[in-house]
């Protein structure tokens, strides 16, 4: 929501405060030969091959 800061969030401060970890990586992945993860414009995050080069 707007104006929601992470360090005024209550359950945030309760999660800290018993030693919870809150942020995790779910899902990781390797990336094979020639992969490239990207960010484009919007900010999301996609996984990309390199074809070619580019001079």
């Amino acid at each position: 929501k707007t104006g929601h800061w992470k360090r005024n969030c209550p359950k945030y401060m309760d999660d800290k405060k018993n030693g919870i970890e809150s942020t995790k990586f779910d899902k990781t992945r390797e990336l094979e030969k020639d992969e490239v993860d990207l960010r484009v414009g919007n900010g999301a995050k996609v996984a990309a091959l390199a074809i070619g080069t580019y001079a």
